[in-house]
């Protein structure tokens, strides 16, 4: 049975932002999903989209699939590990999950800030015309004539060059993965705070921060990581946390 081709309707994203209290639904995960102007939440269905997907129930009609009820707000990284394990996350599972964290929060419709509507939206948008997973991103400008997507950075900023937003990107990706080597006993740890801590020190979402500033906002993220306890730890034995930017554009040259 196929998925519903009209997909998932907005006062449905509201009610989900609205009863997720700004947090992953998991056990356990304080993950902010909102901040800023940008979403890191995902919208999971409880059972499968697609006859390939995790969960898939046949039986389910096309509307029941796209409802409230079947559908939950989760972080990038536990919307993957449900997927990924549908034996143990099994629907019954998901549902009880569901239910306690609702049940753990008011219900406050009003204060769902539309923009994090259009973001989950616009997700939705980029999923169905890619047929790939969502995606963190900033700067979207989302066309209907012939499906085109298209990432519009802000010219002169670090975003609009190749190679400087690889290395920022990369950087980033190196303060994660840092920040989080054992995250089993981390469980406030917060995706999200580097990119609002960006923010409130450079003016800016990382990919529009002017390219002169480039080397204040590398020097700024490599410090992060060395900060680390996995970096710190790292330095002591005389291990490297980062490549150079001169590197990581060899690195992209030779691939």
């Amino acid at each position: 049975m196929s998925s519903n081709k009209k997909g998932i309707s907005t006062s449905v994203i509201k009610r989900l932002c609205a009863t997720s209290h700004n947090q992953c639904a998991f056990p356990g995960c304080n993950q902010e999903l909102y901040f800023e102007d940008a979403s890191l939440g995902q919208i999971c269905h409880i059972k499968g989209e697609n006859p390939s997907s995790a969960r898939y129930d046949e039986k389910q009609s096309s509307e029941d699939r796209q409802s409230f009820s079947n559908l939950i707000l989760l972080c990038p990284n536990h919307h993957k590990i449900i997927d990924d394990n549908p034996n143990k996350y099994t629907t019954e599972f998901l549902y009880n999950m569901k239910e306690k964290h609702i049940g753990a929060f008011p219900y406050e419709s009003n204060k769902v800030d539309p923009k994090w509507v259009e973001l989950l939206k616009q997700k939705l948008s980029i999923k169905i015309e890619t047929n790939e997973a969502p995606i963190f991103t900033q700067n979207l400008t989302i066309k209907q004539s012939k499906g085109a997507i298209n990432k519009v950075p802000l010219e002169g900023s670090i975003g609009a060059s190749e190679e400087h937003r690889a290395y920022i990107k990369y950087l980033i990706d190196r303060y994660h993965k840092c920040a989080t080597e054992g995250i089993h006993q981390r469980k406030d740890f917060s995706y999200a705070v580097i990119y609002v801590n960006i923010r409130k020190k450079f003016g800016n979402n990382w990919d529009r921060i002017k390219i002169e500033r480039f080397d204040d906002l590398v020097k700024y993220l490599q410090g992060c990581i060395d900060r680390t306890e996995f970096g710190r730890n790292n330095k002591k034995g005389n291990e490297r946390n980062f490549h150079s930017f001169d590197e990581h554009i060899t690195i992209m040259i030779g691939k």
